[in-house]
């Protein structure tokens, strides 16, 4: 399921990556979600020259109603989200195929890295993100390395699914950081998660993308996010998984208190990390370092 709008410069290139995948027997939506420059015209050019192309045209809704409505309708057992400006390893889809099959899990998640422009021209700029140790886990087990590690991650596009996960699940349409809003609700549903430390996904790095707009206008959406899988959770009796995501949640106020210069906003988030813990308190899975660090930061900021 590829989610496309605006990007007439990207898009020829991740399409392109999936047409040569080794894994042939593939179903390539691509939604336009109300482009207006020429990438529609594109996808329908692929659309023409490959059958396994379907083209669904739509109003410009956003990225999370656009991996929904391809959602709505995909046909296959087993579903991958690709962005637009992003490209996949011809070898991805055939792996990580093969270690579904091999370890019998419901998801497996790949390494990525992130590259530039200089990548496709002369194969430097590549950075690896994640990992390097594989691993095979409980969909619980593999819920914690997503809150604690960096190898499974939060994000959708790293990650074969079991096409299942997604019943009663889909992309939260209110939320700017959609993935960390839904992603964990899919592997909650998974009985096995797998990860192979293969940089299978490139990660375009561009500068007007949405993960680096102005983190002062975008911080509050994480933090919602971040604060709704704490209450699903806590809501599930999962007192480990709730306490990591606890923790997740107020590093990320912390640091959103480091970077972000606004005097108003700084006191805005300090009060939001009081009430946090004032809700929620201290897991007692958390280690006695972690429980002082945290409770010492109401007063103390470092």
């Amino acid at each position: 399921i590829v989610p496309v709008y605006n990007v007439s410069d990207f898009v020829s290139r991740c399409i392109n990556s999936l047409l040569v995948q080794s894994y042939k027997n593939l179903e390539i939506i691509l939604v336009n979600d109300g482009s207006t420059d020429n990438s529609g015209e594109i996808c329908n050019g692929f659309a023409q020259m490959d059958s396994r192309i379907r083209v669904i045209d739509q109003d410009n809704k956003g990225l999370a109603n656009a991996r929904n409505t391809g959602l709505e309708h995909m046909k296959g057992e087993y579903v991958f989200f690709c962005d637009a400006d992003d490209t996949l390893d011809s070898s991805a889809l055939e792996k990580m195929m093969k270690a579904l099959k091999r370890d019998k899990a419901d998801v497996v998640a790949c390494g990525f890295s992130h590259v530039n422009e200089k990548y496709f021209t002369d194969g430097t700029g590549e950075v690896a993100f994640t990992d390097i140790r594989p691993g095979s886990f409980s969909g619980k087990g593999g819920i914690i390395q997503m809150l604690t590690t960096n190898n499974i991650c939060t994000i959708a596009c790293n990650k074969l699914f079991k096409s299942s996960l997604f019943a009663g699940v889909r992309f939260d349409e209110t939320e700017k950081h959609e993935d960390e809003a839904t992603i964990y609700k899919a592997l909650y549903n998974s009985k096995r998660i797998s990860y192979i430390p293969d940089l299978l996904y490139k990660y375009y790095q561009r500068d007007e993308s949405i993960a680096h707009s102005d983190l002062k206008n975008r911080y509050q959406d994480k933090i919602e996010a971040l604060e709704d899988r704490v209450v699903f959770f806590d809501q599930r009796n999962e007192s480990e998984l709730k306490g990591d995501s606890l923790i997740a949640l107020l590093d990320w106020i912390r640091y959103c208190y480091r970077e972000i210069e606004d005097k108003d906003i700084r006191s805005s988030i300090s009060l939001k990390y009081k009430e946090v813990l004032d809700t929620y308190g201290i897991s007692p899975e958390m280690t006695t370092k972690k429980k002082i660090s945290l409770l010492l930061w109401k007063t103390v900021k470092f």
